[in-house]
Protein backbone atom coordinates (compact mmCIF):
# COMPACT_ATOMS: atom_id res chain seq x y z
CA UNK A 1 0.00 0.00 0.00
CA UNK A 2 1.36 3.42 -0.91
CA UNK A 3 0.82 6.49 1.20
CA UNK A 4 0.60 10.07 -0.06
CA UNK A 5 2.94 12.44 1.68
CA UNK A 6 4.37 15.89 1.14
CA UNK A 7 1.62 16.75 -1.37
CA UNK A 8 3.00 14.35 -3.98
CA UNK A 9 0.89 11.94 -5.99
CA UNK A 10 1.50 8.31 -5.00
CA UNK A 11 -0.10 5.35 -6.73
CA UNK A 12 -0.39 1.61 -6.58
CA UNK A 13 -0.04 0.96 -10.32
CA UNK A 14 -1.37 -2.59 -10.08
CA UNK A 15 -4.90 -1.36 -9.38
CA UNK A 16 -4.89 1.07 -12.33
CA UNK A 17 -4.17 -1.46 -15.09
CA UNK A 18 -6.63 -2.70 -17.68
CA UNK A 19 -8.66 -5.82 -17.08
CA UNK A 20 -9.78 -8.42 -19.61
CA UNK A 21 -13.38 -7.61 -18.66
CA UNK A 22 -14.44 -4.71 -20.93
CA UNK A 23 -16.64 -3.19 -18.22
CA UNK A 24 -13.78 -3.26 -15.74
CA UNK A 25 -11.46 -1.83 -18.39
CA UNK A 26 -13.63 1.25 -18.92
CA UNK A 27 -13.99 1.74 -15.16
CA UNK A 28 -10.20 1.72 -14.77
CA UNK A 29 -9.85 4.07 -17.76
CA UNK A 30 -12.31 6.41 -16.04
CA UNK A 31 -10.29 6.29 -12.81
CA UNK A 32 -7.12 7.21 -14.69
CA UNK A 33 -8.94 9.98 -16.58
CA UNK A 34 -9.96 11.75 -13.35
CA UNK A 35 -6.91 10.92 -11.26
CA UNK A 36 -6.89 10.81 -7.50
CA UNK A 37 -3.89 12.08 -5.59
CA UNK A 38 -3.48 8.71 -3.89
CA UNK A 39 -4.60 5.27 -5.02
CA UNK A 40 -4.15 1.95 -3.33
CA UNK A 41 -5.37 -1.60 -3.65
CA UNK A 42 -6.97 -3.87 -1.10
CA UNK A 43 -8.17 -7.34 -2.14
CA UNK A 44 -9.11 -6.02 -5.59
CA UNK A 45 -10.68 -2.77 -4.33
CA UNK A 46 -9.45 0.48 -5.88
CA UNK A 47 -9.12 3.06 -3.10
CA UNK A 48 -8.90 6.74 -4.13
CA UNK A 49 -8.24 9.82 -2.03
CA UNK A 50 -7.61 13.44 -2.95
CA UNK A 51 -7.17 15.91 -0.10
CA UNK A 52 -8.47 19.27 -1.23
CA UNK A 53 -11.35 17.87 -3.31
CA UNK A 54 -14.71 17.18 -1.72
CA UNK A 55 -16.13 15.09 -4.56
CA UNK A 56 -16.98 11.40 -4.73
CA UNK A 57 -15.14 10.80 -7.99
CA UNK A 58 -11.89 11.78 -6.31
CA UNK A 59 -12.62 10.15 -2.95
CA UNK A 60 -14.34 6.79 -3.32
CA UNK A 61 -13.58 3.09 -3.38
CA UNK A 62 -14.36 1.09 -6.52
CA UNK A 63 -15.53 -2.46 -5.95
CA UNK A 64 -13.30 -5.31 -7.19
CA UNK A 65 -13.97 -7.22 -10.40
CA UNK A 66 -17.14 -9.31 -10.32
CA UNK A 67 -16.87 -12.35 -8.09
CA UNK A 68 -14.03 -10.94 -5.95
CA UNK A 69 -15.86 -8.44 -3.74
CA UNK A 70 -16.27 -9.64 -0.16
CA UNK A 71 -18.35 -7.85 2.41
CA UNK A 72 -15.64 -8.79 4.92
CA UNK A 73 -13.43 -6.14 3.26
CA UNK A 74 -15.78 -3.26 4.06
CA UNK A 75 -14.27 -2.60 7.47
CA UNK A 76 -10.77 -2.27 5.99
CA UNK A 77 -12.01 -0.01 3.19
CA UNK A 78 -13.83 2.18 5.70
CA UNK A 79 -10.78 2.42 7.94
CA UNK A 80 -8.58 3.51 4.99
CA UNK A 81 -10.76 6.58 4.41
CA UNK A 82 -11.28 7.39 8.06
CA UNK A 83 -7.49 7.39 8.55
CA UNK A 84 -7.35 10.18 5.95
CA UNK A 85 -10.15 12.23 7.46
CA UNK A 86 -12.47 11.47 4.54
CA UNK A 87 -16.06 10.28 4.90
CA UNK A 88 -16.06 6.82 3.28
CA UNK A 89 -17.81 6.40 -0.05
CA UNK A 90 -18.09 3.25 -2.17
CA UNK A 91 -18.83 3.09 -5.89
CA UNK A 92 -20.68 -0.22 -6.38
CA UNK A 93 -19.93 -1.00 -10.01
CA UNK A 94 -21.38 -2.64 -11.94
CA UNK A 95 -24.34 -2.56 -9.59
CA UNK A 96 -25.93 -5.71 -10.98
CA UNK A 97 -22.73 -7.71 -10.37
CA UNK A 98 -22.39 -6.72 -6.71
CA UNK A 99 -25.87 -7.07 -5.18
CA UNK A 100 -24.44 -8.56 -1.97
CA UNK A 101 -22.16 -5.54 -1.44
CA UNK A 102 -25.00 -3.10 -2.06
CA UNK A 103 -27.28 -5.04 0.29
CA UNK A 104 -24.66 -5.07 3.06
CA UNK A 105 -24.07 -1.32 2.70
CA UNK A 106 -27.83 -0.79 2.91
CA UNK A 107 -27.91 -2.91 6.07
CA UNK A 108 -25.13 -0.78 7.57
CA UNK A 109 -27.04 2.42 6.86
CA UNK A 110 -24.94 3.75 3.97
CA UNK A 111 -27.04 6.24 2.01
CA UNK A 112 -27.40 6.23 -1.77
CA UNK A 113 -25.86 9.40 -3.21
CA UNK A 114 -26.25 8.73 -6.92
CA UNK A 115 -27.39 6.06 -9.34
CA UNK A 116 -25.40 6.55 -12.52
CA UNK A 117 -25.32 5.08 -16.03
CA UNK A 118 -22.01 4.75 -17.82
CA UNK A 119 -22.66 5.33 -21.53
CA UNK A 120 -20.39 4.51 -24.47
CA UNK A 121 -20.31 5.55 -28.13
CA UNK A 122 -18.13 5.30 -31.21
CA UNK A 123 -16.19 8.46 -31.98
CA UNK A 124 -17.06 7.98 -35.63
CA UNK A 125 -20.73 8.18 -34.70
CA UNK A 126 -20.14 11.30 -32.62
CA UNK A 127 -18.30 13.04 -35.44
CA UNK A 128 -21.09 12.19 -37.87
CA UNK A 129 -23.82 13.13 -35.41
CA UNK A 130 -25.61 16.44 -34.80
CA UNK A 131 -23.02 19.19 -35.08
CA UNK A 132 -24.66 22.24 -33.54
CA UNK A 133 -24.13 25.72 -34.92
CA UNK A 134 -21.91 27.02 -32.12
CA UNK A 135 -18.21 27.62 -32.67
CA UNK A 136 -16.03 25.57 -30.29
CA UNK A 137 -12.37 26.10 -29.46
CA UNK A 138 -10.19 23.30 -28.10
CA UNK A 139 -7.56 24.14 -25.52
CA UNK A 140 -4.72 21.81 -24.59
CA UNK A 141 -4.45 23.03 -21.00
CA UNK A 142 -6.83 24.40 -18.36
CA UNK A 143 -6.05 27.98 -19.28
CA UNK A 144 -7.26 31.13 -17.59
CA UNK A 145 -10.17 31.65 -20.06
CA UNK A 146 -11.26 28.01 -19.87
CA UNK A 147 -11.29 27.89 -16.07
CA UNK A 148 -13.30 31.10 -15.97
CA UNK A 149 -15.78 29.67 -18.50
CA UNK A 150 -16.13 26.44 -16.51
CA UNK A 151 -16.89 28.36 -13.34
CA UNK A 152 -19.50 30.46 -15.15
CA UNK A 153 -21.23 27.62 -17.02
CA UNK A 154 -21.36 25.18 -14.14
CA UNK A 155 -21.91 27.68 -11.31
CA UNK A 156 -18.78 26.55 -9.50
CA UNK A 157 -17.29 28.48 -6.62
CA UNK A 158 -13.81 29.96 -6.61
CA UNK A 159 -12.70 27.42 -4.02
CA UNK A 160 -13.94 24.46 -6.03
CA UNK A 161 -12.45 25.55 -9.36
CA UNK A 162 -9.13 26.32 -7.70
CA UNK A 163 -9.08 22.92 -6.03
CA UNK A 164 -10.03 21.04 -9.20
CA UNK A 165 -7.41 22.90 -11.25
CA UNK A 166 -4.65 22.22 -8.75
CA UNK A 167 -5.44 18.68 -7.68
CA UNK A 168 -7.04 17.07 -10.76
CA UNK A 169 -6.68 19.02 -14.01
CA UNK A 170 -3.02 19.74 -13.37
CA UNK A 171 -2.35 15.99 -13.35
CA UNK A 172 -3.92 15.30 -16.75
CA UNK A 173 -1.09 16.80 -18.79
CA UNK A 174 -1.28 16.37 -22.56
CA UNK A 175 -4.01 13.71 -22.34
CA UNK A 176 -6.75 16.30 -21.92
CA UNK A 177 -8.70 18.50 -24.33
CA UNK A 178 -10.68 21.45 -23.00
CA UNK A 179 -13.61 22.57 -25.15
CA UNK A 180 -15.06 26.07 -24.90
CA UNK A 181 -18.16 27.06 -26.88
CA UNK A 182 -18.86 30.71 -27.56
CA UNK A 183 -16.12 33.14 -26.57
CA UNK A 184 -14.03 33.51 -23.39
CA UNK A 185 -15.95 36.70 -22.59
CA UNK A 186 -19.33 35.07 -23.27
CA UNK A 187 -18.96 31.29 -22.89
CA UNK A 188 -21.98 29.14 -23.74
CA UNK A 189 -20.64 25.69 -22.91
CA UNK A 190 -17.63 23.66 -21.81
CA UNK A 191 -16.44 20.08 -21.70
CA UNK A 192 -13.31 18.00 -21.09
CA UNK A 193 -12.10 15.02 -23.08
CA UNK A 194 -9.37 12.78 -21.64
CA UNK A 195 -7.68 10.39 -24.07
CA UNK A 196 -6.34 7.11 -22.70
CA UNK A 197 -5.41 4.67 -25.46
CA UNK A 198 -8.55 3.83 -27.44
CA UNK A 199 -10.85 5.57 -24.98
CA UNK A 200 -11.86 9.20 -24.57
CA UNK A 201 -13.57 10.05 -21.30
CA UNK A 202 -16.01 12.97 -21.45
CA UNK A 203 -16.27 15.07 -18.29
CA UNK A 204 -17.55 18.43 -17.06
CA UNK A 205 -20.14 18.93 -19.80
CA UNK A 206 -22.10 22.08 -18.97
CA UNK A 207 -24.23 24.61 -20.87
CA UNK A 208 -24.76 28.20 -19.74
CA UNK A 209 -28.41 28.96 -18.83
CA UNK A 210 -28.95 31.43 -21.65
CA UNK A 211 -27.72 28.96 -24.27
CA UNK A 212 -29.90 25.94 -23.56
CA UNK A 213 -31.56 24.04 -26.41
CA UNK A 214 -29.34 25.72 -28.99
CA UNK A 215 -27.07 22.81 -29.87
CA UNK A 216 -24.21 23.89 -27.63
CA UNK A 217 -23.68 20.49 -26.03
CA UNK A 218 -23.81 18.83 -29.45
CA UNK A 219 -21.11 21.17 -30.74
CA UNK A 220 -18.90 20.52 -27.71
CA UNK A 221 -19.31 16.74 -28.02
CA UNK A 222 -18.42 16.79 -31.70
CA UNK A 223 -15.36 18.98 -31.17
CA UNK A 224 -14.07 16.71 -28.39
CA UNK A 225 -14.71 13.64 -30.53
CA UNK A 226 -12.77 15.12 -33.45
CA UNK A 227 -9.86 16.05 -31.22
CA UNK A 228 -9.79 12.65 -29.51
CA UNK A 229 -9.94 10.78 -32.80
CA UNK A 230 -6.93 12.72 -34.03
CA UNK A 231 -5.08 11.37 -30.97
CA UNK A 232 -5.95 7.76 -31.78
CA UNK A 233 -9.04 7.17 -29.63
CA UNK A 234 -11.93 5.23 -31.18
CA UNK A 235 -14.64 5.29 -28.50
CA UNK A 236 -15.99 7.61 -25.82
CA UNK A 237 -17.61 7.10 -22.45
CA UNK A 238 -19.32 9.39 -19.97
CA UNK A 239 -21.31 9.11 -16.76
CA UNK A 240 -24.75 10.58 -16.23
CA UNK A 241 -27.20 10.21 -13.36
CA UNK A 242 -30.23 8.04 -14.08
CA UNK A 243 -32.57 10.89 -13.13
CA UNK A 244 -31.15 13.38 -15.65
CA UNK A 245 -33.64 12.72 -18.43
CA UNK A 246 -32.50 15.68 -20.56
CA UNK A 247 -28.90 14.49 -20.62
CA UNK A 248 -29.90 10.89 -21.24
CA UNK A 249 -31.95 12.01 -24.26
CA UNK A 250 -29.13 14.20 -25.58
CA UNK A 251 -26.54 11.46 -25.40
CA UNK A 252 -28.86 8.83 -26.91
CA UNK A 253 -29.36 11.16 -29.87
CA UNK A 254 -25.58 11.10 -30.36
CA UNK A 255 -25.38 7.32 -30.35
CA UNK A 256 -24.45 6.66 -26.73
CA UNK A 257 -25.72 3.39 -25.30
CA UNK A 258 -25.67 2.07 -21.75
CA UNK A 259 -22.68 -0.06 -20.80
CA UNK A 260 -23.67 -0.55 -17.16
CA UNK A 261 -24.88 1.21 -14.08
CA UNK A 262 -23.28 1.94 -10.76
CA UNK A 263 -24.33 3.29 -7.39
CA UNK A 264 -22.38 5.54 -5.05
CA UNK A 265 -23.08 5.08 -1.35
CA UNK A 266 -21.76 7.15 1.55
CA UNK A 267 -21.19 6.05 5.13
CA UNK A 268 -23.39 7.42 7.91
CA UNK A 269 -22.20 10.74 9.27
CA UNK A 270 -20.17 10.42 12.46
CA UNK A 271 -21.68 11.70 15.70
CA UNK A 272 -21.68 15.46 16.11
CA UNK A 273 -18.26 16.76 17.07
CA UNK A 274 -16.33 13.85 15.59
CA UNK A 275 -17.02 14.23 11.88
CA UNK A 276 -13.96 13.83 9.67
CA UNK A 277 -12.93 17.01 7.90
CA UNK A 278 -12.86 16.86 4.12
CA UNK A 279 -9.83 18.09 2.27
CA UNK A 280 -11.81 20.90 0.65
CA UNK A 281 -13.08 22.29 3.92
CA UNK A 282 -9.54 22.24 5.31
CA UNK A 283 -8.22 24.51 2.55
CA UNK A 284 -11.26 26.60 1.67
CA UNK A 285 -10.33 29.39 4.04
CA UNK A 286 -6.96 29.71 2.31
CA UNK A 287 -8.19 29.83 -1.29
CA UNK A 288 -9.63 33.15 -2.37
CA UNK A 289 -8.52 33.42 -5.98
CA UNK A 290 -8.19 31.09 -8.93
CA UNK A 291 -4.67 30.91 -10.38
CA UNK A 292 -4.32 31.36 -14.10
CA UNK A 293 -2.85 28.39 -15.93
CA UNK A 294 -0.83 30.68 -18.17
CA UNK A 295 0.14 33.53 -15.86
CA UNK A 296 0.76 34.30 -12.25
CA UNK A 297 -2.29 36.54 -12.00
CA UNK A 298 -5.53 35.51 -10.33
CA UNK A 299 -8.74 35.49 -12.34
CA UNK A 300 -12.25 36.53 -11.42
CA UNK A 301 -15.10 34.03 -11.51
CA UNK A 302 -18.66 34.62 -12.61
CA UNK A 303 -21.13 32.12 -11.17
CA UNK A 304 -24.62 31.70 -12.59
CA UNK A 305 -27.14 28.83 -12.62
CA UNK A 306 -26.42 26.35 -15.39
CA UNK A 307 -27.72 23.32 -17.20
CA UNK A 308 -25.23 20.64 -16.30
CA UNK A 309 -25.32 17.74 -18.73
CA UNK A 310 -22.82 15.54 -16.93
CA UNK A 311 -23.75 15.78 -13.27
CA UNK A 312 -22.42 12.44 -12.10
CA UNK A 313 -19.83 12.64 -9.36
Amino acid sequence: MLIACGGRMRHDAAVLTDDTDPIRAVEIASARAWPAAETSGHAGWLLRATPGIDRARSNSALTPPAGRARTDDLDAVTAWYEARGIRPRIMVSPLDRHPHVDAELERRGWAVQWDVDLLVASLDDLVRGPAGATAVALWHAPTHPWLQAWAACEARTQDDVAAQARHVLGRLGSRALYALAGTPDAPTGVGIGVVDGSWCGIFAMATAPGARRQGVASAVLRALAQGARQRGAVAAYLQVTTTNAAAQTLYARHGFTRSHGYRTRVAPAPPSGSAPTSGLSRISSHVSQIPSANSGNPIAVRATPSAVTEPAR
